[in-house]
């Protein structure tokens, strides 16, 4: 008689699902979903947990709100979807787990437990900042409202405020000129913001 073959759970792939073709493009706080793909050679109840971490000094903690779920699967391919958000700009580490359920009565059929996860990192962008030059002191607080409204971090200066560096501008990711005369902007400062 052929020996018989040992069951076997795989976890494929962890991916981003996106609505967007931009799936580069993640937001702080905004939800978003993700899926686990796995096989098993035979149908069995697993639980599958999603776990995060980030940044440095911060260990790894279970998907707030959507970490882990006990799941029948059948023999073949699977698919598990979990949602999340990311809340702090910056790379963000997801790990999906298959792994026996707690106290229950048939213990995992498992050969290779170190195929059982997958890893994905995500890069998320935070609240978009602006750097807000205005010439008229009486009207910059109108656009600052509306910006910060929007979720967006507004930096408000007079007219002599505007970088003569670069390197000062690096931190925006949008410089607004408003009724600044040109005489106030200096050779200087026209070269950086061309850079």
């Amino acid at each position: 008689p052929a020996a018989e073959q040992a069951a076997e759970i795989l976890v494929r792939d962890l991916r981003l699902i996106s609505d967007s073709a931009d799936t580069a493009q993640l937001k702080v706080g905004a939800p978003f979903t993700l899926e686990a793909e796995v096989y098993t050679s035979v149908a069995q109840r697993v639980r599958a947990t999603l776990f995060q971490s980030q940044g440095q000094g911060r260990g790894e903690y279970e998907n707030p709100g959507d970490g882990h779920r006990d799941i029948d699967l059948v023999a073949g391919r699977n698919v598990i979807r979990f949602r999340s958000q990311i809340d702090g700009a910056g790379v963000t580490n997801y790990r999906v787990q298959i792994g026996a359920v707690p106290g229950a009565a048939t213990p995992l059929q498992d050969r290779f437990a170190a195929n059982n996860q997958a890893l994905l990192p995500l890069f998320a962008r935070g609240r978009p900042r602006v750097l807000y030059i205005e010439g008229e002191s009486a009207a910059k607080g109108y656009l600052a409202q509306a910006l910060a409204r929007e979720n967006i971090d507004v930096e408000t200066r007079g007219p002599y405020g505007l970088p003569s560096n670069a390197k000062d501008l690096l931190g925006f990711d949008l410089l607004l000129l408003s009724d600044v005369s040109a005489t106030l902007v200096s050779q200087a400062q026209m070269l950086a913001i061309e850079s």
